[in-house]
């Protein structure tokens, strides 16, 4: 059986991250002149089919060469594993598209009911979708790649990652599709038809650390990854082995005292310690086999803490505090912080060997000023979702198009946003409740005496790199001229346009 060169790109689709280039040079190369570019319509980046044409123009043309391929299965016409491959990929392909709607529904259930789990139904219509497409694979001589109820883990597993990841990570800029781009590699690898093949359930020894500044939404990151994880599929109970949304147990270290840490995530017998009244069960110990604990401001606990964590990596064994009995922890941890751990390291303040043990995956989340920087209209976009999660989508245009109005005649054309996303969306509280905000002005733009705006400057004890950033903003903001900044800076116009345009957020510590 012939397999045209559009086929073959069809087939490497369930296999392409959704959100990097490449998928859309997939899309691209299938579709040609037919290809509609989704920058245009936002909601088309959303995996389904009522929205977006592109992928809807693909399972079409899958439909249709699947159909064909059936029959050619049946008749001994596909001779070769690769053809055979191919056809059984396109098969996963409209498979999971026509289970789509269904397992968002799903999702949404469990997020609106996270103690509930429920019986999925709809796995018996996709045993018959399988059974249709695939029934004749013996007879033909193949083997199927890939057992019913694991096929069917692996789909959810990536209806979770991808809802999870488009509804967390909102944004038009180039780093936020970056970002979102990372989170899928961490929960799939950059390789998934090795995943799906051998690694699906297999990753929790790899720990996930996040950095970034504060308010950039590590948390986010965290909950998306921690939600996605693999969970076998149980085909007699109708239900996952594990509950998606009550396995996952998120702990800020820095609110605790290093005692309560340990017990929080050790757990501990009754009298190990003042204040402990009975035995209590940690979180390493309530982790289930495919559950997740993210460990916020790793940066901030102990030098012991940090000890007894890297014994837990190392030998994925642990201790109630006051107890000998051994323990086990076999689920992913997530860890997450603002500091910039090789400068603690340095500093003597966190331990390499325990860093060494972190890092093995790491994700950076971008600061606010980066994405506005990087995408032209993002502040208002951005504003609009806001806006759309704060009021619904009936006064979301009006409370949008109040606070970008408020933010044209109040706010500095580059302001820097120093508590990034988080500050972004408290703006839009603030307009909705009390019609205006109230930031903190850029001292470099203040009309104040040079004394106090000197005095001003040392309190902030900006880096030399933050002073110039701040200097050329202040420059820009008056002569509206990235020429005039370069000229007075005596620096080319494209270092002069990266202290405007591209301010980044120090990490604090």
């Amino acid at each position: 059986m012939n397999i045209d060169r559009r086929i073959q790109l069809i087939a490497q689709i369930p296999y392409t991250n959704p959100f990097t280039r490449e998928r859309v040079e997939l899309e691209k190369g299938i579709l040609g002149k037919e290809y509609q570019d989704p920058s245009a319509n936002p909601g088309a980046r959303r995996s389904d089919l009522q929205s977006n044409t592109n992928l809807a123009n693909i399972i079409k043309i899958a439909y249709a060469w699947a159909e064909k391929a059936r029959v050619a299965l049946y008749k001994g016409e596909i001779q070769t594993q690769e053809a055979f491959t191919i056809y059984e990929d396109i098969t996963f392909l409209i498979t999971y598209y026509e289970l789509a709607a269904k397992m968002d529904e799903h999702i949404a259930k469990s997020h609106r009911r996270p103690a509930q789990p429920t019986r999925i139904t709809f796995y018996r219509e996709f045993q018959e979708r399988s059974t249709y497409y695939l029934e004749g694979t013996a007879s033909a001589g193949f083997q199927r790649s890939q057992s019913e109820s694991r096929l069917f883990s692996i789909y959810y597993q990536i209806r979770r990652a991808y809802y999870h990841i488009f509804e967390n990570f909102v944004g038009n800029s180039k780093v936020v599709t970056e970002l979102r781009a990372d989170v899928w590699r961490s929960i799939f690898t950059h390789n998934i038809r090795r995943y799906a093949r051998s690694l699906a359930g297999k990753l929790n020894d790899s720990v996930t650390l996040i950095t970034g500044p504060s308010g950039t939404g590590k948390e986010l990151v965290a909950r998306a990854i921690g939600l996605s994880q693999y969970i076998p599929f149980d085909e007699d109970s109708l239900e996952f082995e594990e509950n998606f949304m009550a396995d996952y147990f998120p702990i800020n270290l820095a609110a605790l005292s290093p005692t309560l840490i340990e017990s929080e995530l050790f757990g501990h017998r009754k009298g190990s310690f003042t204040g402990a009244q009975g035995e209590h069960k940690g979180y390493f110990e309530s982790c289930g086999d495919y559950g997740t604990v993210f460990l916020d401001e790793i940066g901030e606990i102990d030098e012991l803490t940090q000890v007894k964590l890297l014994r837990l990596l190392q030998t994925r064994r642990f201790q109630r505090l006051g107890d000998t009995r051994e323990l086990s922890f076999n689920g992913k941890l997530i860890a997450a912080t603002n500091r910039n751990l090789e400068e603690a390291i340095e500093a003597g303040a966190f331990r390499e060997d325990f860093y060494f043990r972190l890092c093995s995956d790491q994700i950076r989340t971008p600061s606010l000023q980066e994405m506005l920087a990087d995408s032209t209209g993002e502040r208002d976009y951005l504003m609009g979702r806001i806006a759309e999660k704060l009021v619904g989508a009936e006064e979301a245009e009006s409370l949008a198009r109040e606070v970008t109005d408020w933010a044209k005649r109040h706010l500095p054309l580059h302001y820097r946003w120093p508590g990034n996303f988080r500050e972004l969306e408290q703006c839009v509280r603030n307009v909705l409740i009390r019609g205006h905000y109230g930031f903190v002005k850029n001292p470099m733009l203040k009309s104040s005496s040079a004394s106090g705006s000197l005095d001003e400057l040392m309190q902030a004890q900006y880096s030399a790199e933050q002073l110039l950033d701040q200097y050329a903003s202040a420059i820009y903001e008056r002569h509206q001229s990235i020429q005039v900044v370069s000229d007075i800076l005596k620096v080319d116009r494209r270092t002069a346009r990266k202290h405007i345009l591209q301010l980044r957020q120090n990490v604090q510590k």
